[in-house]
């Protein structure tokens, strides 16, 4: 269970890294 935990929280602390990356991205689209 912790593994899922572990990997669900990897995931998400890449996506919120990229968030504002992504969000600047889209903006200038």
């Amino acid at each position: 269970m912790q593994n899922i935990l572990a990997k669900i929280l990897d995931e998400h602390k890449w996506y919120l890294e990229h968030a504002c990356e992504l969000a600047s991205v889209l903006k200038k689209a």
